[in-house]
C-alpha cells in the first residue's frame, strides 16, 4: 500500500527555528451531546510525553452502515498506532518522502490506518464499503502539520488573523467515494505545515466551516479570554454553529508563553 501526496502547502512563510521550543500547550476538546461513539471518535495525546509535543486526530464515520462505523473506529486506533511507532523509530528514512518530522509522522500514521481499514474491509468481503473522514494534527520540533482525507478543517489563528490549513472541498469529491480513507489501497492525503509561534491558536472541527462561520471564529477569536476558566471550545462552538449538539468533535489548543521546565535537582 502507497501513500499518494495530494498536497503539501505551507500556509505562511517559515521562519528561523533556532529559539527556545514552545513548550507550553493548553489543549481543550468538545464533543456535541448528540454525537455518536459509534460514528465519530478523537484523541489527543502526547507521544513524547514531554513538554511541547501534540497529536489529535479525528476520524467519523461517513455512511449510515457498520461498516463505515467499523472503519471510523480502526482508522483511529491504527493512526495512533502509526504515530507511535515513527517516534519509536521503527521508520527508515527511505520509507518517507516527507524531510519535517511532523510531516512524516502523518505519514506513517496514515499508511498504517488506510491498510489496515483497506485490508479488513477487503477480508470480510467488504470492499469500498469502510469509509471514514479523517483529520490529524501534529506538533513536533516547533512545526504544526496537518492531514486530512475526506471533509473536517483546521485552523490557525494568529494575531487577529484566520488561516485555514486546508482548501475548501468541493462537494463532488466529498462524495467520492474515493475521497475517504479505507476505500482504496492507495489513499490521497492533504497536507499542510506552519512553524508556530507563541500565542498561536490552533482549531480542528470536524466538519467544514462556511465562510460565515469562519468570519464568526475570527470575531469569537478576538473577544475570547484564553486565560480564563473553563473550556473555551464549548464556548466557541455554543455561539458558532447552529446544532452543536450534532458536532461530532472540535478541539483547541493555545501554543505558549515559552515556558522553561526544571526536572532536575542539584543539591548545593
Amino acid at each position: 500500500m502507497e501513500l499518494a501526496r495530494d498536497l503539501h502547502a505551507d500556509i505562511l512563510p517559515k521562519k528561523d527555528l533556532t529559539r527556545m521550543a514552545c513548550t507550553h500547550l493548553d489543549c481543550h476538546t468538545f464533543r456535541g451531546a448528540n454525537a455518536l461513539l459509534d460514528t465519530s471518535s478523537f484523541v489527543s495525546f502526547n507521544p513524547h510525553c514531554s513538554p511541547g509535543n501534540l497529536v489529535i486526530a479525528g476520524a467519523r464515520a461517513v455512511k449510515q452502515s457498520i461498516g463505515s462505523q467499523v472503519a471510523c473506529k480502526l482508522s483511529l486506533e491504527h493512526f495512533v498506532e502509526g504515530i507511535l511507532d515513527y517516534f519509536s523509530g521503527n521508520f527508515s528514512d527511505e520509507d518517507f518522502v516527507e524531510a519535517e518530522p511532523s510531516l512524516r509522522a502523518l505519514e506513517a500514521a496514515f499508511k498504517r490506518a488506510n491498510k489496515s481499514v483497506y485490508s479488513f474491509g477487503h477480508s470480510l468481503a467488504a470492499g469500498g464499503r469502510m469509509a471514514a473522514a479523517f483529520i490529524g494534527l501534529v506538533l513536533e520540533e516547533e512545526t504544526i502539520a496537518s492531514g486530512r482525507v475526506g471533509n473536517g478543517s483546521a485552523y490557525l489563528y494568529r494575531a487577529g488573523e484566520l488561516f485555514p490549513f486546508f482548501d475548501s472541498a468541493d462537494e463532488a469529491t466529498q462524495e467520492h467515494q474515493e475521497g475517504y480513507l479505507g476505500t482504496q489501497s492507495l489513499v490521497s492525503v492533504e497536507l499542510a505545515s506552519v512553524a508556530i509561534e507563541p500565542g498561536d491558536v490552533l482549531y480542528v472541527f470536524s466538519q467544514e466551516l462556511s465562510e460565515s462561520e469562519e468570519a464568526e471564529l475570527i470575531s469569537l477569536s478576538q473577544d475570547m479570554d484564553f486565560n480564563s476558566p473553563g473550556n473555551p471550545i464549548s464556548e466557541i462552538c455554543r455561539f458558532l454553529f447552529d446544532s452543536p449538539d450534532d458536532v461530532a468533535f472540535a478541539t483547541l489548543t493555545r501554543v505558549g508563553p515559552e515556558t522553561i521546565y526544571l526536572d532536575n535537582v542539584v543539591g548545593g
